[in-house]
């Protein structure tokens, strides 16, 4: 009976570290979880998604750095594994494959192989304008330097563009130009953008506090950024020069994303609006009275089948913990059932290879969605 027990307790030790590893988790049963930090806050969002060409996923978070997962197991990589900023508010994979990453602490790429550790890991770039300590990032009020409120090294979004090159939209330094080579910093001073330069100060005109809050680059070759601050609004850059896009009628408040469908018609979510299509020549405007199921929208995904989804935050609810999904057909909209869900302030979404929509929420909530029900990959807090 000894022998048996003693047999029976080595099978069950096994089983659980043998568990523990595949997961990836703190849990010894069941599939994967992410594990937050230790003092990660609760209002940490899962704040952008992509898949790579690998098929690997990545989540970018407000305060628990980035996740990425392979499939089998989540691999939380922060400050401490060289990533600028644990805050990481965009992420883009470029053509060459390289994985890209927006913090509040600039931008750098991840490599697999450059490492002097020979270990995977995080390589900064430095944006000249950003990460040097030069005066030229105030604006000047009767002659006297002025702080912006905005944290200048905090790169919001990033783009590709037709040509290849990186766009990069940040706090209060304007917006990045990178050919794989330089940077070239554009300002806005007195409503002109301008390519910037180190004596920007002393040139006589003042330059414009702008948040750029989201960067798309088009089929076409142009490139879209919302901006917010003195000069509020959406621009287009058509490789020549940057102006002001109008729509048909006034958004006033701020446009939160902006996205390229299938179809090449351009998408602009609204913090308070809803949604418009741009096709080039008329608009289309998608608001609570037309079925979606809230005018502040946080995400647009386009799925295989082409259906549109967009995510919300309800402003109505205490601390914006609630939210919700709808799905347009092209037809009708249809509020997805976000019940059961730990948290359903969505603000990230993405469609994997295989099919599966993902939710990154608030709370690093995670879900996954399989057309009929959802999988929660929302783990406990690290001890």
């Amino acid at each position: 009976m000894g022998r048996m027990m003693i047999f029976i307790l080595m099978c069950l030790c096994f089983t659980a570290c043998h568990g523990q590893k595949e997961t990836g988790s703190n849990e010894l049963l069941g599939h994967p979880k992410v594990v937050k930090p230790f003092g990660t806050h609760p209002y940490t969002n899962i704040r952008c998604s992509i898949q790579d060409r690998k098929g690997n996923l990545w989540f970018g978070t407000t305060g628990a750095g980035v996740y990425r997962y392979d499939g089998k197991i989540f691999t939380n990589f922060t400050q401490k594994d060289g990533l600028s900023h644990d805050v990481v508010y965009c992420i883009l994979e470029d053509k060459a494959g390289n994985i890209w990453f927006g913090t509040k602490d600039g931008v750098c790429r991840f490599d697999e192989k450059k490492r002097p550790s020979g270990k995977a890991g995080f390589i900064r770039l430095p944006l000249p304008e950003i990460d040097d300590d030069h005066n030229y990032f105030v604006s000047l009020k009767n002659d006297a330097p002025v702080r912006y409120a905005f944290d200048r090294k905090s790169v919001f979004s990033m783009a590709e563009d037709k040509a290849g090159n990186i766009w990069m939209g940040t706090g209060n330094a304007g917006l990045f130009r990178f050919d794989g080579v330089n940077f070239i910093n554009y300002k806005n001073y007195n409503g002109t953008w301008e390519v910037a330069n180190k004596d920007s100060v002393n040139r006589g005109h003042c330059f414009y506090h702008i948040l750029i809050q989201s960067v798309a680059a088009d089929r076409k070759g142009n490139v879209w950024f919302s901006a917010l601050g003195d000069q509020s609004g959406v621009y287009r850059y058509d490789g020549k020069a940057i102006a002001r896009f109008s729509f048909d009628k006034p958004i006033k408040s701020l446009v939160s994303w902006i996205k390229e469908d299938k179809a090449g018609n351009m998408c602009f979510g609204s913090r308070d609006e809803g949604v418009c299509r741009y096709d080039g020549k008329t608009f289309t405007y998608f608001t609570s009275k037309n079925g979606l199921c809230s005018n502040f929208t946080t995400d647009m995904l386009e799925d295989k089948s082409g259906n549109l989804w967009f995510s919300s935050s309800l402003l109505e609810n205490e601390g914006r913990t609630k939210g919700c999904v709808t799905r347009f057909d092209g037809k009708t909209f249809k509020q997805v059932s976000l019940e059961g869900l730990g948290n359903t302030s969505v603000w990230t979404m993405l469609e994997d290879k295989k099919g599966y929509v993902w939710l990154g929420a608030r709370n690093v909530g995670l879900y996954r969605y399989d057309g009929k029900s959802f999988t929660d990959f929302t783990g406990e807090t690290a001890r």
